[in-house]
């Protein structure tokens, strides 16, 4: 009989009620696997008649079934609850913080001495803030003592959670750093009469071309406006930049440009703005997306194919039915998307930012008496044996491996998808941390078949010409005091430089920019330069 601690108990709604004998094996090595694994987590000083206690934060989604449980009382926390005691003698217990607002929650609970031992952040000018603040523990000795699984597995990300040499964040690691690629309708274009160039399933247009094919679909009729785009609550360069970063200027894009300068200040991005107004008065942008307050006009625009272009996280809209590319293929079965590379008019694809390496931020407070066990709970975590259960479940019920070592999860049990959201109990990971098995994972059971193809694709897609994010592993004060005005100058310098007329371009480009630098904005910058070049 399989124990509760190794098989854990409401994944399901309804159990199977026979189990054949080829899972059953399957299952019991697994778990004999794990736990010889495990034990290769830093030895432990707590033990069972002295065992260490951990409070570790949870972001509560509200989207859990509540057949499974509650998002600090389910399947899979007290599968890790039941590990984390047996393995380093530490009782853990959850403590739920609300998704919308998380930040500012565990902020005030960080102020009022009340946190949990382990939070996290995803903003890193907090994180550097509270260096500066003194409110995070230093976590360089526990790290030496106790983390030297994290100091293999994480070894990439480690450094950027540094602060003059010391240790004050885990930065989790990502498994997937792609991040932006555009879209376009192959259906259309053939209509037309233009021909794509394709390389390895990936479409390379230029911008003059791109901006004729969609006047000629106006013209046409074949579309309302052919250029979909929206300002995603304020985070509008993502569905821009992969066209305006076609006219990057390469030869002056220097480390110390990237790590100091914001990307309206790269040599020729003033021009992919030019151009970008230029298509908005011309009619080929969706005219209002200015004005969205969310992605819902966006996402009709192409489901209902009022547009044929667009740019977006690689996969925004393909992951499941439900969602604009799966509405698209019921609405125009006909439909035919390919991603596609903006270039110039030398071929060069736009240079698309990547993800950085590292993913949310995991500190301590630094009046927490946990701290060992809060890195010997990280280690244990980075774990890749514990990480695949957490991650997938058990091999020859949840999942069949692949001859690469990836996971086939088409096999899974129906309601495996409802499970609580993996990165917030993992922490350490935000996906599998062997980049072979992202690729080879990426189509899953929920992608619509129609799009599968493009999905893979577009993942290619967005790993071409790329360029990564500068973290300085020291704070850039003046960021505290200006971020959030400057990051609300910078959208209105997007915005309206992209919506005033042709004739006032210059005028409004010059005044807001002068604007930017004024309120705070050189600043910033010469801070930047400073410590870069330190």
């Amino acid at each position: 009989m399989i124990q509760s601690n190794q098989n854990p108990d409401g994944f399901y709604k309804k159990r199977k009620e026979e189990t054949n004998m080829k899972k059953t094996l399957a299952l019991v090595l697994s778990l004999v696997m794990i736990l010889v694994l495990g034990a290769a987590a830093a030895e432990s000083p707590f033990t069972a008649e002295n065992p260490g206690t951990l409070t570790v934060a949870v972001y509560d989604r509200s989207n859990m079934n509540s057949d499974y449980g509650t998002a600090i009382d389910n399947a899979w926390t007290r599968w890790i609850q039941e590990k984390v005691a047996e393995d380093l003698h530490i009782n853990v217990e959850y403590v739920a913080v609300a998704r919308s607002g998380a930040e500012s929650t565990m902020t005030t609970m960080l102020a009022g001495q009340n946190a949990p031992d382990i939070i996290f952040y995803y903003d890193t000018n907090r994180v550097s803030d509270f260096v500066a603040q003194g409110g995070l523990a230093d976590l360089t000795e526990a790290v030496e003592l106790y983390g030297e699984n994290l100091k293999t597995n994480l070894a990439s990300t480690l450094p950027y959670g540094q602060y003059d040499g010391v240790q004050y964040a885990i930065p989790a690691k990502r498994g997937d750093i792609g991040h932006l690629s555009s879209f376009i309708r192959k259906d259309w274009l053939d209509k037309i009469g233009y021909e794509l160039k394709m390389v390895d399933g990936v479409g390379y247009i230029s911008y003059n071309d791109l901006e004729m094919v969609m006047k000629t679909w106006k013209e046409q009729g074949i579309c309302e406006y052919p250029m979909a785009m929206t300002t995603e609550n304020g985070t509008e360069a993502e569905t821009m930049s992969p066209i305006y970063m076609a006219f990057l200027d390469e030869s002056g894009f220097t480390d110390e440009v990237r790590a100091t300068l914001p990307d309206v200040m790269w040599p020729g991005i003033k021009d992919g703005y030019a151009y970008l107004n230029k298509l908005y008065n011309e009619g080929l942008i969706q005219p209002d997306w200015a004005q969205f307050a969310d992605e819902t006009q966006f996402n009709n625009a192409i489901s209902t194919g009022k547009a044929g272009f667009w740019a977006h996280a690689y996969w925004q809209g393909i992951k499941t039915q439900n969602e604009f590319m799966g509405i698209l293929a019921q609405n125009d079965p006909t439909a035919e998307v390919v991603a596609v590379c903006v270039t110039n008019d030398d071929g060069v694809p736009a240079k698309i930012d990547q993800y950085p390496e590292y993913g949310m931020f995991i500190v301590v407070p630094v009046y927490s008496k946990h701290v060992n066990e809060a890195i010997l709970y990280l280690d244990w975590m980075s774990i890749y044996e514990n990480f695949e259960v957490i991650n997938y479940g058990f091999e020859g019920e949840h999942y069949v491996r692949r001859a690469d070592g990836s996971h086939d999860t088409t096999q899974v049990a129906p309601d495996a998808s409802e499970r609580i959201s993996v990165p917030d109990l993992m922490l350490v990971y935000n996906q599998n941390p062997d980049s072979k098995c992202v690729e080879s994972e990426l189509i899953t059971p929920s992608v619509p078949e129609k799009w599968q193809e493009l999905y893979k694709n577009a993942f290619k897609a967005a790993r071409v010409n790329t360029y990564k994010p500068y973290l300085f592993s020291k704070q850039i004060v003046s960021e505290s005091d200006y971020s959030a005005s400057l990051a609300e100058k910078l959208g209105e310098l997007r915005v309206k430089s992209i919506t005033c007329t042709p004739e006032m371009f210059e005028a409004t480009w010059d005044e807001l920019s002068a604007e930017y630098l004024d309120m705070g904005g050189q600043t910033v910058i010469d801070e930047k330069v400073s410590v870069f070049n330190e």
